[in-house]
């Protein structure tokens, strides 16, 4: 339902990140770099993860594969070709009390608290745990945070956005990153959040003949 520039555009992180802050969302502390000593001196003194800049996914030899958020320590970090290969996000790791997955379509926002059980040091992406041991919950977002929200997708020209936040164990929530095209499906089913019926609605008022 969103314009392929839009999709194009949005999908950069680092301008996902200027224009969160920009509305005043809480975001990590982020260096982007392929400079080796650079990276070093980000993760000397802290916990640190790694993310792509634009997209989560490549394939290889014909076969789909997903790079996740991963865990970073600074003897990682040692050889300088594998830095020197392309741009990388780092970013202060933060302390988890629960995920949220923040779907906005057209003027609607949903939100789902995404609780991994029994999660452990290396639990730092949802995506890659056992959905076995994934949980979901409604959650209601301030009045402040869901307007912020759906700025973020405007901006960007969109109709439709996923965002992703970590909310910490003192209550803050930590802007991660917007999807212009991510799956709602799982969450729909696991909660009985109407998403599809509001996309429908949505792309119906869109639709001039």
């Amino acid at each position: 339902m969103n314009l392929p520039s839009a999709i194009a555009r949005a999908e950069h992180k680092l301008l996902q990140l200027r224009c969160a802050r920009q509305l005043g969302f809480t975001i990590p502390d982020t260096l982007a770099t392929n400079c080796p000593e650079a990276a070093r001196s980000f993760a000397r003194d802290r916990d640190v993860i790694a993310k792509t800049v634009v997209g989560s996914g490549l394939v290889i030899d014909g076969i789909d594969h997903a790079i996740f958020t991963t865990v970073v320590a600074l003897e990682d970090l040692s050889v300088d070709s594998a830095i020197q290969a392309c741009p990388i996000i780092f970013q202060n790791r933060i302390q988890t009390q629960f995920d949220l997955r923040v779907t906005v379509v057209g003027a609607q926002v949903f939100a789902a608290r995404i609780i991994v059980r029994d999660r452990t040091e290396m639990d730092v992406d949802w995506r890659k745990v056992d959905p076995a041991r994934l949980h979901y919950e409604h959650d209601l977002l301030p009045r402040e945070l869901e307007v912020k929200c759906r700025k973020l997708v405007a901006i960007f020209g969109l109709l439709y956005g996923a965002l992703d936040f970590i909310v910490t164990p003192e209550g803050e929530h930590v802007f991660l990153e917007l999807n212009p095209s991510g799956q709602w499906g799982w969450i729909e089913r696991a909660l009985q959040i109407p998403i599809t019926n509001t996309i429908l609605d949505t792309l119906a008022g869109n639709c001039h003949v």
